[in-house]
């Protein structure tokens, strides 16, 4: 599970970058099994994305690792929207 917000100024570039650079590498990363975000419509954080795992340790994986560092922009989004994550197997 994953909770995230943006502030409004940077909120387009931030949907843009999920939807391309976020979620396509991390469902490619083996047992991952499937990801779904939903969208707050009156309270904050916005966004909650949940991520079926074969087992607990995908999302610290050295696989998940390389998805999530591999694009630049990810820690551009990162440092400017802030995540706060709990990942765990559903």
């Amino acid at each position: 599970m994953s909770l995230q917000r943006a502030a409004p100024v940077v909120e387009d570039e931030f949907n843009v970058w999920y939807n391309v650079a976020y979620i396509p590498p991390y469902r490619a990363v083996p047992d991952c099994l499937g990801a779904r975000r939903y969208v707050a419509i009156d309270s904050q954080p916005k966004y909650l994305t949940l991520c079926k795992f074969e087992n607990a340790h995908v999302s610290e994986s050295e696989p998940r690792a390389m998805a999530r560092d591999a694009n630049p922009w990810s820690n551009r989004i990162a440092h400017i929207c802030g995540t706060m994550s709990a990942h765990r197997a559903c």
